[in-house]
């Protein structure tokens, strides 16, 4: 990854972050986003915190884990890593977009 000077960018207009939910240019119209490689329009390694099931037991993990590699795959995004017990999760991405994540109802023990 190459760094990336952010002087003179106006980063409360150019990047919003939530709970498992971040976005650059999200929301920007097509002609005013930066190409991909220019800006902040570049590849990063974005890392979520707490990013956790709601159940505890090994197979809550296994089957959070399987949807964390699945929320990858279908954005196009390589998974990293994540550990199950701090929670922290990261994943790479070529350049910006959205990338949201749900902890559903069903990431618990009983399922």
């Amino acid at each position: 990854l190459e760094p990336v000077d952010v002087r003179g960018l106006d980063l409360d207009a150019i990047v919003t972050i939530g709970e498992r939910d971040v976005g650059v240019y999200h929301g920007w119209d097509p002609e005013e986003k930066p190409a991909v490689g220019r800006g902040l329009n570049k590849p990063a390694l974005v890392t979520w915190y707490d990013t956790k099931p709601k159940g505890t037991s090994r197979k809550a993990r296994d089957k959070f884990e399987a949807r964390l590699r699945a929320f990858c795959e279908e954005r196009g995004v390589e998974f990293r890593r994540w550990d199950a017990d701090s929670g922290v999760f990261v994943f790479k991405v070529q350049h910006f977009s959205r990338y949201r994540f749900v902890v559903g109802d069903d990431d618990d023990d009983d399922d």
